[in-house]
């Protein structure tokens, strides 16, 4: 049993090698190099039209490289949360030099909200 369970994990780990051979091997196919610091968009999956759409959201910062082509990205606003990615599913936003301040705004309205300064009046209207 031990055998068959070498031979699977042995032909499954070829497999995987020779596709990210047939990959690096186009020219003009080149996977993005990120760098801790540098603000990119997240491509989120689109139901409609097809599962191959992608709507951008961001900008997000790196903030931990795990391999070549995983990172970690973090929230520019609170709760500044983490999740990791595959850097196919990455873009760079812009520089990382760029002040983080005027990407707030940027960033909030990137992931379909608004950014509340402050909040003047309010009003009871009875209706549920």
């Amino acid at each position: 049993m031990d055998n068959i369970h070498r031979n699977v994990a042995a032909k499954s780990e070829l497999l995987r090698h020779q596709a990210r051979g047939r990959r690096s091997k186009k020219p003009l196919v080149k996977m993005a190099k990120f760098a801790v610091g540098d603000y990119v968009l997240l491509g989120k999956v689109v139901n409609f039209p097809n599962k191959l759409a992608l709507n951008w959201r961001g900008p997000y910062r790196v903030s931990r490289i795990e391999s070549d082509y995983v990172m970690e990205i973090q929230q520019l606003v609170e709760p500044f949360a983490t999740s990791v990615h595959h850097a196919s599913r990455l873009k760079y936003f812009c520089d990382a030099a760029l002040d983080i301040d005027d990407l707030k705004e940027y960033a909030v309205f990137g992931d379909e909200g608004f950014f509340v300064e402050d909040l003047l009046d309010a009003r009871y209207s009875g209706h549920r």
